[in-house]
């Protein structure tokens, strides 16, 4: 069963309870069945996402830089960008290792020698894997790291359009 954007769904159905918990209790009756939550978090410390991900073993995509081969999850805080002398924006990742700089076009090597890795050896389950990632590793073609950072300017002074980035 899939349920989609579950931090959107109510806290309780009709008085019959949490939802999640009614669609979790019905595949009890098939041995193999897989329940799959999926989200964009909504508030912190009431996120249903965000709970179901803290008590799973929080895997995180890990990608090795180009230059010096080390593992790492895309962070924006690595983004970088300047304006060019041209007036266009240079943007790039800087490696936390290597300082090494980082293209857009790099990701697609990177996305090929990744990892999925758990990083919560103190997981409340052991039978629950969960998963984050971010834009940052949109394919090459898809959201590029030009984009995020005009998105991420363009919200500057703009609540609403920061929220909507952040998520």
């Amino acid at each position: 069963a899939i349920g989609d954007e579950i931090d959107e769904w109510p806290d309780d159905l009709n008085g019959r309870g949490d939802p999640w918990t009614l669609l979790l209790k019905r595949l009890r009756t098939y041995p193999n069945a897989k329940a799959v939550a999926v989200s964009k978090p909504s508030v912190k410390g009431r996120s249903k996402i965000e709970a179901g991900y803290l008590s799973g073993d929080m895997r995180k995509f890990f990608v090795p830089c180009p230059h010096c081969g080390e593992y790492q999850v895309l962070l924006w805080s690595q983004m970088k960008w300047e304006k060019s002398p041209s007036g266009d924006r240079d943007v790039w990742y800087e490696c936390p290792y290597c300082k090494g700089k980082l293209e857009n076009y790099h990701k697609e090597l990177m996305l090929k020698k990744g990892q999925w890795r758990p990083t919560n050896p103190n997981r409340v389950s052991k039978r629950v894997r969960s998963y984050q990632i971010s834009s940052l590793y949109a394919p090459v073609g898809w959201t590029s790291w030009e984009s995020l950072v005009e998105q991420w300017l363009d919200s500057q002074g703009n609540v609403n359009k920061l929220i909507s980035f952040i998520n």
